[in-house]
C-alpha cells in the first residue's frame, strides 16, 4: 500500500471497502441515483460492469423510485438505504459499518440487515459493524462488547 500513489490507493479503497456511515454522507447537490454510482467513479468502473446489480440492490432496498430525489427531498432511512447501496455496489471485500440500522424503521431495517447478509453471503464480504441493534449483532458470527 506504501508504494501506491493516492489515485491508485483510492481506487484500491474503494473497490475492496464498503463504508456505511451512521450519518449517510451523501452530497445533496446530487441524487440518490447519482450519489449512490458515485462509487463507480471512484472505482474507475463502469455502469455497464455494474447495472444489473445496481437495478438488484435499489429494488432489494425498496429505494428505485427514489432515484432521481435529492437527499434532502428523502427521509432518514431513505438516505440511509441509498448509503448502503453505495457501499455494497462494487461487491467490497470489507464492508465497516457504523450503526447501518439506526434511522430505520423495522420493515426497512429487516430489509437491509437481510440485505446486507445476503450480499455478502454472494461475494464472500467481511462485515464489520458497530451498533446497539440486537438483532442486527445477534446475526453476526462474532461479537465483541465494549462497556466503561
Amino acid at each position: 500500500m506504501e508504494e501506491l500513489s493516492d489515485v491508485r490507493t483510492a481506487r484500491w479503497r474503494y473497490s475492496k471497502i464498503g463504508f456505511v456511515l451512521q450519518e449517510s454522507a451523501l452530497i445533496n447537490a446530487m441524487t440518490l441515483g447519482e450519489n449512490i454510482r458515485l462509487s463507480l467513479v471512484y472505482a474507475a468502473r463502469s455502469d455497464k460492469e455494474v447495472g444489473v446489480r445496481f437495478q438488484s440492490i435499489v429494488e432489494r432496498l425498496g429505494i428505485e423510485v427514489l432515484l432521481k430525489r435529492k437527499p434532502l427531498e428523502c427521509s432518514g432511512g431513505e438516505r440511509a438505504r441509498a448509503a448502503f447501496a453505495r457501499a455494497v455496489l462494487m461487491k467490497p471485500q470489507l464492508i465497516l459499518a457504523d450503526e447501518p440500522t439506526a434511522s430505520l424503521d423495522a420493515e426497512s431495517r429487516e430489509r437491509l440487515t437481510d440485505l446486507l447478509f445476503e450480499l455478502s453471503a454472494e461475494s464472500g464480504s467481511t462485515i464489520v459493524a458497530a451498533t446497539h441493534d440486537m438483532e442486527l449483532a445477534r446475526r453476526c458470527d462474532s461479537i465483541i462488547t465494549i462497556e466503561r
